[in-house]
């Protein structure tokens, strides 16, 4: 399995390549956030809520959630 590793603003994205499935990224993706209102009239989202996923990127819908402490013991 071939890894190829980018860094972004606040998380690091891990880009897998498997033969069968297709080019997934690994990433925290956010579930849950709260919009805030900032007094020049734009609003900001902060995240409240984040999850271990593994994506398809060509279609975002295909997400399954990872959690490695389940394996670890």
């Amino acid at each position: 399995m071939a890894e190829k590793k980018e860094s972004k603003k606040e998380e690091d994205v891990v880009y897998i390549f498997t033969p069968y499935i297709g080019k997934m990224k690994y990433y925290n993706k956010p579930i849950e956030w709260m919009d805030k209102l900032c007094s020049d009239g734009k609003v900001k989202r902060e995240v409240t809520k984040r999850t271990s996923v593994l994506e398809c990127r060509r279609n975002s819908n295909h997400c399954y959630v990872v959690d490695y402490t389940e394996d670890r013991v």
